[in-house]
């Protein structure tokens, strides 16, 4: 699990969390953490998509 916060299309910042909701010391930004950012949009999207063509699909 993570919080991501996107800052643009090019900047972000990524945190790692515990189930507690509690930080780790690790955080990732800049690129690298927009990239990370996007793909677990398109990833959530994607499997949107999949279920509203396929119920049960997602689990």
């Amino acid at each position: 699990m993570a919080q991501c916060i996107s800052l643009g299309r090019r900047d972000g910042i990524i945190q790692p969390v515990r189930t507690d909701d509690s930080a780790h010391r690790l955080v990732i930004t800049g690129r690298p953490a927009a990239r990370i950012n996007e793909w677990i949009n398109r990833y959530t999207l994607n499997s949107l998509h999949a279920e509203r063509r396929r119920p049960g699909t997602y689990r």
